[in-house]
């Protein structure tokens, strides 16, 4: 059975994903995060946020994974 990036969830943590991705005001759009959350503590950077292989694809968080 073949799997659709789509139906890949990963859990990330915020701290990760604002250090590596490509465009961190636009992923926070799309998973209705605050863009500024880290800054204000409104989040803590080890705080896991989930998104599918395709969006972590889409904004360069697994460019170097061995999947």
């Amino acid at each position: 059975m073949m799997y659709e990036e789509r139906d890949v969830v990963l859990e990330l943590p915020i701290g990760y994903i604002r250090e590596h991705c490509t465009s961190w005001s636009r992923l926070c759009h799309e998973l209705g995060l605050e863009a500024e959350g880290l800054e204000q503590g409104v989040y803590l950077s080890n705080d896991r946020v989930s998104l599918d292989l395709a969006m972590a694809k889409r904004y360069g968080l697994c460019q170097e994974w061995w999947l």
